[in-house]
């Protein structure tokens, strides 16, 4: 099954975790007939399994800013906490015909690294919310203000026109705008399942399995004004099911 969508411009939506993929393949030409409508290489991943036996194992990793150093736009170092942890587990459900997997991962991530944005100054702020008080820049100023105001690289970029919006004059001795350090507030939450189940209808002619994604995550990267800031919110499910029959040692269909 294709883990591309169309709504996303024919980009990957389904990342299997490691712990789900039994083997990895690029195919970039000499394509067999059954990838033959997609051009360029074509991943192919091939989920695992549940055999005779119990197998399962657990993770956790953790990482956080104890160990990090600060970057030089920044005069303290900024907070930072990445936990990732999981599950697989597999086996039989009835032994030789009837075998399960399943497996879990999940990602919890908050804090960045210090950036520089462009933004107004407080003078420049203060000039057109008085001067041009229902203008839409006066609204972004006073109902959107940045995380802080500019405190170096300053510019006088002009000064405005009367009559003539889109000419600007000469320097006015205002400092319009300059450069800030900020710490953007971003996070991230991310879960995702998968499972699978294997059904030998008869052993070494025909085989099925059902193979499920689920994967729900939310995002949210801030910029240099908080009032912008919106959570990104994703949920993506595959579910593929897959027939193989032998028909002889040199023919088999799917």
């Amino acid at each position: 099954a294709s883990a591309s969508g169309v709504a996303d411009g024919g980009t990957v939506t389904i990342q299997p975790n490691p712990d789900s993929v039994e083997e990895l393949k690029v195919n970039s030409n000499t394509y067999s007939t059954e990838y033959g409508r997609n051009s360029g290489a074509q991943v192919e991943v091939i989920t695992k399994g549940g055999t005779n036996s119990f197998h399962g194992s657990v993770f956790e990793i953790f990482a956080n800013n104890t160990l990090s150093a600060r970057n030089e736009f920044t005069a303290k170092l900024s907070p930072y906490r990445r936990n990732q942890f999981g599950y697989q587990l597999g086996g039989p459900i009835k032994k030789n015909r009837l075998f399960f997997f399943t497996s879990y991962d999940g990602l919890r991530a908050s804090g960045g690294q210090a950036a520089v944005a462009t933004v107004e100054t407080q003078a420049f702020a203060n000039f057109v919310e008085q001067k041009y008080p229902n203008s839409i820049a006066a609204k972004l100023f006073s109902q959107f203000q940045p995380v802080g105001y500019a405190t170096y690289n300053f510019k006088d970029v002009g000064s405005p026109i009367a009559g003539s919006p889109n000419t600007v004059g000469p320097a006015d001795g205002i400092m319009d705008l300059g450069s800030v350090n900020y710490v953007p507030a971003t996070k991230y939450y991310g879960n995702q399942f998968s499972g699978r189940v294997d059904y030998d209808l008869r052993p070494g002619k025909d085989r099925l399995f059902v193979n499920y994604y689920n994967m729900h995550s939310e995002q949210l990267s801030g910029g240099a004004r908080p009032a912008f800031d919106r959570p990104e919110d994703d949920f993506d499910v595959l579910l593929s099911l897959n027939a193989t029959h032998i028909f002889s040692p040199t023919k088999i269909g799917r």
